[in-house]
């Protein structure tokens, strides 16, 4: 009979399951979240509370220096436009020679900068004194410009006025001289070198120079002529054109040449009218006898010899006639 198959080796092998490791849940440590947060929330308030301390700082030193910045700025404009001690109101010479001895800018930039330092030393704090002194510096700079502007439009004006005066002077001068060539010829040279300076003080072209030179020249010869013959001297003011009228203008030449030739002419008329005169006056002067009797006639009868009717008259003493 078939046999049953046996196993008669009986062994046991385990059977593995995958490891496995069983943890307790681990619990949130609240406490110290709560600290961290609380040390932020801190934190942050800290440096909250900080910044408004330093923006409320930088505002006062803000306004502590625009405050400084204003009186700065008031100062610049007194001395500037005040009617007693504005550098605006110092003129022509004043404007050039101080009393302090010193270039109108340099005096008044010197003061300003006083004001200045006076501003600075009562500000609280560096910060305050930095922003101040560099907003400062820009308006001493413009300050100065402005000053040492005014100062040279002064001397233009006084320069100008200078050479006014010079030509008005050599032009007297002239009419004083008019029969010194020597002093005539230095007058006119320095005329033409005060027009030459007045051209480069105003920014003339060298033509307008020129051409003003010449104009004041002629004018200058013209005063010379018209002097000679207020002098009577009308021999030596055609001399003078006949030398001159190069340097001297048509016009000019045109009205100095009939004043000449009517003042020549007239003391040509009076020189003649004197010679018939003397060659005349043996036949026409009165003797001392025919004096004497005119008197006489016009003593005793006023010169009347008839009466209305035509009869000699007759005196109370009984003269006839004259």
């Amino acid at each position: 009979m078939p046999r049953v198959p046996t196993y008669d080796s009986f062994q046991a092998t385990p059977n593995t399951l995958p490891q496995a490791r069983l943890t307790m849940p681990e619990m949130p440590d609240v406490a110290g979240q709560q600290a961290q947060q609380m040390g932020r929330a801190m934190m942050a308030g800290g440096q909250g509370l900080g910044q408004v301390a330093l923006d409320m700082q930088q505002q006062a030193n803000q306004v502590r220096e625009d405050d400084a910045f204003n009186q700065l700025s008031e100062a610049a404009q007194r001395l500037k436009f005040d009617k007693d001690a504005g550098f605006t109101n110092a003129k022509g010479i004043n404007a050039l020679q101080r009393d302090s001895g010193k270039p109108l800018a340099d005096e008044y930039v010197g003061s300003l900068r006083e004001q200045m330092s006076k501003i600075a030393d009562g500000l609280g704090n560096d910060a305050q004194r930095q922003g101040f002194m560099r907003r400062a510096g820009h308006l001493m700079v413009s300050f100065h410009g402005d000053a040492m502007a005014h100062e040279a439009n002064e001397f233009k004006s006084y320069a100008l006025s200078v050479r006014e005066g010079t030509i008005s002077n050599r032009m007297n001068e002239i009419g004083l001289n008019y029969n010194n060539p020597q002093a005539i010829d230095e007058a006119v040279t320095s005329i033409q070198a005060s027009v030459y300076e007045q051209g480069r003080l105003l920014g003339k072209s060298a033509e307008w120079q020129e051409a003003q030179a010449r104009k004041l020249t002629s004018n200058a010869h013209k005063v010379a002529l018209l002097s000679a013959l207020e002098q009577n001297d009308p021999a030596y003011a055609d001399a003078y054109l006949k030398k001159y009228s190069g340097q001297m203008d048509a016009d000019d030449i045109l009205t100095v040449r009939g004043h000449v030739t009517k003042a020549m002419d007239a003391k040509v008329g009076f020189t003649a009218a004197s010679e018939v005169l003397g060659r005349m006056q043996p036949r026409i002067q009165v003797g001392e006898a025919e004096r004497a009797f005119n008197i006489a006639v016009g003593t005793e009868s006023n010169g009347r010899q008839f009466g209305a009717d035509g009869k000699p008259l007759t005196s109370p003493k009984g003269a006839i006639g004259i």
